[in-house]
């Protein structure tokens, strides 16, 4: 959809009333996507049309269009964000590079275990002994209650170490 050229000054006011700043990020407090991302309705000939809230900030910033072939990618790494400072054209590409960069591609943390993982909440103590404890039979219930672990998750922990250690 071509936005330059349609953004109402009502629109426009509505859109930068939503914008606070958070260190230097001007982030957006509307609506958001599951992955955090704002978007605003946009009124065009009486229909909505949802716009992510970067891309309309990157589109009012520059005075014109993005191209088709482009998108707007994040230098902060903050999907609610709209400063224009922080947002740059780009393509999937470089998006998919930065991802990579900054440490958020999936497929880049397939085999990483315990506190080396962004994502972790354990450590690698609780894990080793875990495992530990079911090596020498304690039940999934009480080496959680003794590390603090849910049960699921040192269950999972054995099953891992488990087929790691098949030939």
């Amino acid at each position: 959809m071509q936005i330059h050229g349609i953004v109402r000054p009502s629109t426009r006011r509505r859109f930068f009333a939503k914008l606070v700043l958070v260190g230097k990020c001007l982030e957006f407090t509307g609506t958001r996507n599951k992955a955090g991302y704002g978007f605003v309705d946009l009124m065009v000939r009486g229909k909505r049309f949802p716009i992510l809230a970067h891309r309309l900030a990157w589109a009012i910033a520059h005075d014109c269009e993005i191209p088709s072939d482009r998108i707007i990618c994040h230098r902060c790494d903050n999907p609610s964000c709209c400063n224009p400072k922080h947002l740059y054209l780009g393509t999937p590409a470089t998006n998919a590079a930065d991802k990579v960069r900054a440490g958020r591609q999936v497929s880049t943390l397939r085999g990483v275990l315990g506190e080396a993982h962004p994502a972790s909440k354990y450590s690698n103590s609780q894990r080793a002994e875990a495992v530990g404890g079911r090596k020498v039979g304690e039940s999934y219930q009480s080496i959680s209650a003794a590390i603090g672990v849910p049960a699921d998750t040192v269950g999972a922990w054995w099953r891992a170490h488990v087929a790691r250690s098949l030939p």
